[in-house]
């Protein structure tokens, strides 16, 4: 019987020196019945020469442009719309497939019918920290799975494999999202759908934290502070009744917000000083 294909989705907004490593690792798999569909949210940079440079060699390999910039969900849910894939892989243009066999596993497990509603079959990481350092991150089994993705993100993006059928039944990426837009899509698979979700105990992908373009999202500037906190009120409001049942998770979002505010109001006086400093010369 012929292998169902697989759609490998892969968003990416100027990156184009790191786009290379990832869809080489993406070549590399084993299982070979896939499709890469690559969707560029208006790269200024050389990506689309990037990308054609493999379709020259992989006609497995389908490119999208956006003509302006539309956001990380956007250019997800375009991804979803052009792949033909029974199966769908989602790929972060900065990370990496470690494993050649990853998708040879994952398929065989949901072939494999184990599990009652699986939604998500996804493994662990080789966390490649700013500092240089690398720690291998195991997935957790959590009892109550509910709980714990209502208090926060799970599952590694680039890890998981699930099916096109579901991604339409629970309605694709939000594209009011600041941040956070894969968590909250498999929060909302897990929680408002209930699909399960398989760990493997593979370390099946490179995660970098040093990758550029991270201003919307990184802690560490004002404009990823308050797009942060937004995000984490609209996720109280989106998911309020749920809340209502796990109070816990609650409170760590609340304890997480103010912890952000603090930041937010010190980075805010630090930067007004920094500026009110230079133009006074």
């Amino acid at each position: 019987m012929k292998n169902k294909l697989v759609s490998v989705n892969v968003t990416t907004y100027n990156r184009s020196n790191l786009l290379s490593r990832c869809i080489k690792s993406i070549l590399r798999q084993s299982y070979k019945e896939i499709e890469i569909v690559i969707v560029d949210d208006c790269s200024s940079d050389n990506t689309e020469e990037v990308v054609r440079s493999f379709q020259s060699h992989h006609e497995c390999i389908k490119y999208f442009r956006h003509s302006n910039n539309k956001g990380n969900a956007f250019a997800r849910n375009t991804a979803i719309k052009k792949c033909n894939g029974y199966y769908v892989a989602f790929m972060d243009d900065d990370d990496e497939w470690i494993d050649s066999n990853k998708l040879q596993k994952q398929v065989a497990i949901f072939e494999s019918n184990s599990v009652d509603n699986l939604g998500i079959v996804c493994s662990g990481i080789k966390r490649h920290h700013v500092s240089g350092k690398v720690t291998d991150k195991k997935p957790v089994i959590y009892k109550n799975i509910k709980k714990k993705v209502l208090g926060g993100g799970l599952i590694h993006n680039s890890t998981v494999l699930t099916k096109k059928n579901i991604i339409l039944k629970v309605g694709g990426f939000d594209e009011k999202m600041l941040r956070g837009i894969d968590s909250e899509f498999f929060r909302r698979m897990i929680v408002m759908h209930n699909y399960n979700v398989h760990f493997m105990e593979d370390l099946t992908c490179g995660y970098y934290e040093d990758s550029p373009n991270r201003i919307t999202t990184n802690n560490n500037n004002v404009l990823g502070l308050k797009n942060t906190i937004k995000t984490h009120k609209y996720i109280l409001k989106k998911y309020s009744k749920y809340y209502f049942l796990y109070p816990q998770p609650l409170l760590v979002r609340l304890k997480i917000m103010l912890i952000l505010y603090f930041k937010l109001i010190q980075k805010s006086w630090f930067e007004n000083k920094k500026k009110h400093k230079s133009s006074s010369f």
